[in-house]
């Protein structure tokens, strides 16, 4: 399973712009959204960071995502740096093919 996790901050750029722009820019997103589910990326779900919890990630938001496959997500990261996004959030991302702790775990015998 493909998996990316988005971790993004509001930059202050992104503070500077009207309620307005703001909505325009989001609506550009939300616009390439729907192509990137033709293809092949799914939405998992959209959060915001818990600040409480042990050991928190220096981020507000977070969203994850799946792709049917590697090329999917390919694209998606193609689509979010061609879409502005980068301008406007301080935003790092997580990207992994899920598997069974096994061949993880054995990683960290063998580091």
């Amino acid at each position: 399973m493909h998996i990316l996790i988005e971790h993004w901050t509001y930059k202050t750029s992104w503070l500077a712009l009207t309620e307005q722009q703001r909505s325009e820019f989001l609506n550009q997103i939300g616009q390439s959204m729907a192509e990137l589910e033709k293809a092949g990326v799914t939405t998992l779900g959209w959060g915001e960071t818990d600040h409480t919890t042990d050991q928190p990630i220096p981020y507000d938001f977070i969203a994850l995502w799946q792709g049917e496959t590697e090329a999917a997500l390919d694209l998606m990261l193609e689509t979010i740096k061609k879409s502005g996004w980068y301008d406007y959030f301080d935003h790092v991302n997580t990207r992994t093919c899920l598997t069974e702790p096994g061949p993880i775990l054995q990683k960290h015998i063998l580091a």
